[in-house]
């Protein structure tokens, strides 16, 4: 892999790391808004686009966030702190 090529791939990974570290943290009005018009799914594309091999993200098109920030907070406390079974994940 050619420098330029690998210091691209290197840039998608870790604009896709921080993507994923966002959504893995406790979502702030900015991310809810991101989430809701579509544009953090563009972002996450776009990041996928450039890695130097391919990663199946599932039907992540399915996925439409609500546009009730409340409801947005509740289901994260819902999956991430609460869990399934009233344990924290």
């Amino acid at each position: 892999m050619k420098q330029a090529s690998a210091a691209a791939a290197a840039l998608s990974r870790s604009g896709l790391y921080l993507l994923l570290a966002r959504a893995l943290a406790f979502p702030q009005p900015e991310f809810h808004q991101e989430s809701v018009s579509g544009r953090l799914r563009d972002r996450i594309a776009e990041a996928l686009e450039g890695l130097p091999y391919r990663l199946a993200v599932g039907p992540s098109r399915d996925w439409h966030p609500t546009s009730d920030y409340e409801a947005f907070q509740s289901e994260y406390i819902r999956l991430f702190e609460v869990g399934p079974r009233g344990h924290a994940l």
